[in-house]
């Protein structure tokens, strides 16, 4: 949920990248002991059950998943980052190999199962590791090779406020999304004939293909936004919205 805040205060230099480095880092730390403190409690088996129910979740799993957790939390803050410095051939090569390592390493699953292998949430998890593993050396490698490590810890009290209150907004919005879906899904399982189902899935999947070019859009305007004039931004926020409209009214 720190993107937001990691591209806003690079682009727009309001705060140093020192200072940025130190309270993502925070941020991150934190991120990982609430994880663990949530990890911990899905172990108990009254938990388990509503959780990973008709699975034997277990240690191993769950240590592999605060893996994935801190990695993706990770190539998040890189990612935005790289957004800040407006590197977009740099995010746009990481993602690109992303999909390639995706689409290969699920591929593999995939056909492992059609020879009778039976694939479970551990070779999903391990698998969904080895690919953000990956990412991870991509951004690390071009980070220590073009940037500097900063950190600078005389943060005031309203800069944290600051940093924090743009966080905020972008996590609010990533909870009620994933709420949503998960309302939608539901009501999708329990309350959808296959006919209903099958025009569903064909609606959600044309509202998911627009959006793979309306996000990326936005999050490349997002930095030249942040750094431009309130008249020219006012310009370039008109024209996107009006391209936008179109592409979704069409």
């Amino acid at each position: 949920s720190i993107t937001t805040s990691i591209i806003y205060f690079i682009t727009t230099k309001k705060m140093s990248v020192g200072k940025i480095n130190t309270l993502s880092v925070f941020t991150l730390m934190m991120t990982m002991i609430l994880s663990s403190c949530a990890i911990t409690l899905s172990l108990i088996p009254s938990i388990q059950k509503w959780v990973i129910p008709d699975y034997n979740w277990n240690t191993a799993d769950a240590l592999i998943m605060l893996q994935i957790i801190f990695l993706t939390q990770l190539n998040t803050a890189l990612t935005a980052y790289f957004q800040g410095k407006q590197n977009f051939k740099l995010v746009n090569l990481v993602l690109v190999l992303n999909s390639i390592y995706s689409l290969i390493g699920f591929g593999v699953l995939y056909i492992i199962s059609l020879k009778g292998t039976i694939i479970d949430i551990s070779h999903v998890l391990t698998m969904y590791r080895f690919i953000l593993i990956l990412n991870t050396i991509h951004w690390l490698y071009n980070f220590l090779r073009k940037e500097t490590i900063q950190f600078d810890f005389r943060i005031s009290i309203q800069e944290i406020k600051q940093f924090f209150l743009f966080t905020s907004y972008n996590h609010v919005a990533e909870i009620g999304k994933f709420f949503n879906q998960k309302a939608i899904l539901w009501i999708a399982a329990f309350s959808m004939t296959a006919g209903y189902l099958g025009v569903f899935s064909i609606s959600l999947g044309v509202a998911t293909l627009l959006m793979l070019f309306s996000v990326p859009v936005a999050q490349v305007l997002e930095t030249f936004i942040n750094n431009a004039t309130p008249q020219h931004r006012n310009l370039l926020f008109g024209r996107f919205s009006g391209i936008q409209f179109t592409l979704f009214s069409i």
